[in-house]
């Protein structure tokens, strides 16, 4: 037997002896049955691990895991430190040690988090709940030293979650989606609860996304964007649309009334872009009978468009619009009702609408743009000879003009729009014969009404 495994089986044997009288010693104060003893051992462990630590773990453990010891086994409430500390020491050996004692350094490992739960549930500074802290980092910690025990990774990451909800961090998320992927390999779960906790986590990411946005934390919004991309990476080999509707289609035949498994289904598949099916409109149409909230109702709108019911996925939109406190679903709301009542030649309708979502965002090159098709959309209504059925193209390459001015990310669409429709102003000699001359300034009449300058295609 070479020395190294001496050492480790020896360190092994000082760490497991004496824990077994944890319950018994602890008598529920700060530094057990024997105060003087425990401070003593505290410091002198404490110390030893600083400069540990400072020598990158590098040296003997063995100088002060005996104090180490005495401190976890007989007075386990006289420092957060001991738990923090009892971590890095476990990982060592975790990491280092002999194969025949990895079995017995995971136990204490596990042993070492639990315990911080028990005797520190709140942070000691802080004085908050950390026990969902404490687990994902414990499944985090045995998920590297002992990644066969994925129950017990899988269990510690989901009740993080279930404890910390949006308020988690973003490092657990996709290594809890990970240990679900890996029990569904093992048998122990089904594989519909993969697609159930990505819908979970994707939440919890878009929550976090647009608080860290609103809060103009970039940081915040790097990290929680490389999270989702994790999951959707993750989530990739299991997320074909025809998974999905064979997973989600015994969930809405078993219970198609349940309003949860309904958002479940509507979502996931929205999600993946997976709505051309029969069940996706089932359960939206289900889920706005039920409750009908502004994402049912928007789901509806976009099932009666796609079946060209452009009228009913108007009022349905109308709908969202009313129903919503979510500034940014209603401007695409307005949007797409914009766009809906521009498809039905409704331009009158669709500019009060297009109107509606500027006065949300007046920088919006993307609103502007709408109105000026819709007003070169209109040359067929408007007007009764040849001039006056062109004239709609000026204020047309006003409004693409303006969108440019004010929202450069519209730029190329804006320039392109103006290239194809600044052909269709009239000839010079058009407006010679109806004594008109560039500059001057036209009212275009119809339903558009706007004053505009007059030019020619030459």
């Amino acid at each position: 037997m070479n020395v190294k495994r001496i050492v480790y089986l020896v360190a092994g044997v000082i760490i497991f002896s004496g824990m077994s009288k944890l319950q018994a010693q602890d008598n529920g104060t700060q530094y057990g049955e024997n105060p003087d003893e425990c401070k003593m051992n505290f410091s002198l462990y404490r110390e030893s691990f600083k400069q540990w630590k400072a020598a990158n773990y590098q040296g003997n453990v063995n100088d002060f895991l005996d104090s180490w010891r005495h401190c976890f086994t007989d007075c386990p409430r006289a420092s957060e430190y001991i738990y923090l500390d009892g971590v890095n020491i476990m990982e060592y050996f975790s990491k280092e040690g002999d194969p025949a004692a990895k079995e017995k350094y995971a136990d204490t490992l596990e042993m070492v988090f639990d315990n911080r739960i028990k005797y520190f549930p709140n942070d000691s500074r802080t004085k908050q709940p950390q026990e969902g802290t404490i687990l994902w980092r414990k499944a985090m910690s045995l998920d590297e030293y002992v990644p066969e025990r994925v129950e017990k990774i899988y269990n510690a990451f989901k009740r993080a979650v279930e404890l910390d909800g949006n308020n988690i961090s973003s490092i657990p998320i996709s290594y809890y989606l990970k240990s679900t992927i890996d029990m569904s390999f093992k048998g122990n779960i089904e594989q519909s609860v993969i697609l159930d906790t990505y819908d979970q986590l994707s939440t919890i990411v878009d929550f976090n996304l647009k608080k860290c946005a609103e809060a103009n934390d970039q940081q915040g919004v790097e990290e929680w964007t490389v999270t989702m991309k994790r999951l959707e990476q993750l989530i990739e080999p299991f997320a074909s649309c025809e998974d999905l509707v064979e997973i989600f289609q015994k969930k809405f035949d078993t219970d198609p009334q349940d309003i949860e498994t309904l958002r479940k289904i509507t979502g996931t598949l929205d999600k993946n872009r997976c709505t051309d099916n029969t069940l996706f409109m089932n359960a939206t149409e289900n889920l706005f009978k039920l409750d009908p909230d502004p994402q049912s109702a928007y789901m509806m709108a976009k099932i009666h468009a796609k079946n060209g019911n452009y009228d009913r996925a108007a009022k349905a939109l109308e709908e969202v619009i009313k129903l919503t406190d979510d500034d940014d679903l209603k401007y695409k709301a307005l949007i797409d009702l914009t766009q809906m009542l521009m498809m039905q030649k409704k331009f009158s309708e669709a500019r009060n609408q297009a109107r509606r979502a500027l006065q949300m965002r007046p920088n919006s090159g993307e609103v502007l743009i709408l109105i000026g098709k819709m007003y070169a959309m209109s040359s067929d209504q408007c007007g009764t000879d040849d001039i006056s059925k062109k004239a709609v193209f000026w204020p047309a390459v006003d409004k693409f003009n303006e969108a440019k001015r004010i929202d450069p990310s519209v730029t190329d669409e804006a320039n392109k729009l103006i290239s194809t429709y600044r052909q269709y102003f009239p000839a010079g000699e058009n407006l010679f014969f109806n004594s008109l001359n560039v500059g001057d300034s036209y009212k275009v009449e119809c339903w558009i009404g706007e004053t505009t300058t007059v030019r020619s295609s030459d």
